[in-house]
């Protein structure tokens, strides 16, 4: 995967397998008609329509303007579609007998899948809370328990208290994209820390 930086722009790169790949681009939400924006509005694109950000002129322009290196052809395509992201995070993970997990909790950009991938574990361990506790006053520790963990993660992932520093000059570069980075590096836990490392930030403790 790659992730393309453009100014306050995030473009993503998947290879995927047998040669064929998937494109994300970000764009103006002005440029696009009102109706798409909507959250029930699921607008998927299998023909070649005119005058849409969806058909091939577009998509010429983006790779153009975004990817030079990229010698992909496009003449196949199996899917376009348009999709907001907003990046949200819940107050808290839950309150007396209602408890979140995954999407219901938080979104997150699309580059790191993080809400999905994160989302699983936390759903591992809701159920353990649940499961494990033998009275109602245990289940109720666990589960704030639960709700602390749970914040002071995505409080790291998301780097809300800006803890993510730069170890040298080219990696000041990449914190002055930080709302582009932050959020789409696709790892947690242990592995976030090793990844950022490769990029020369780390994080302050």
């Amino acid at each position: 995967m790659r992730i393309i930086i453009q100014g306050d722009k995030t473009h993503v790169y998947w290879p995927l397998p047998d040669g064929r790949c998937r494109w994300s681009f970000q764009i103006e939400s002005d440029s696009v008609p009102a109706h798409l924006l909507t959250r029930d509005y699921h607008h998927t694109q299998l023909g070649d329509y005119k005058n849409s950000p969806l058909d091939k002129e577009h998509l010429y322009e983006f790779l153009s303007s975004n990817a030079p290196w990229f010698r992909g052809s496009i003449q196949s395509l199996n899917w376009r579609t348009m999709t907001r992201f907003e990046c949200r995070l819940a107050n808290a993970f839950g309150k007396g007998r209602i408890w979140l997990a995954g999407d219901a909790a938080h979104t997150t950009p699309q580059a790191s899948v993080l809400s999905m991938n994160v989302g699983i574990r936390e759903a591992i361990d809701l159920v353990n809370c649940l499961s494990s506790a033998k009275t109602d006053s245990e289940r109720q520790k666990a589960l704030e328990q639960y709700n602390r963990t749970r914040k002071d993660e995505w409080q790291y992932l998301l780097d809300l208290d800006h803890h993510i520093n730069a170890a040298d000059t080219d990696a000041h570069w990449l914190l002055s994209h930080r709302s582009s980075l932050i959020g789409n590096i696709p790892a947690s836990g242990e592995t976030i820390t090793e990844l950022l490392a490769q990029i020369h930030l780390f994080g302050a403790a």
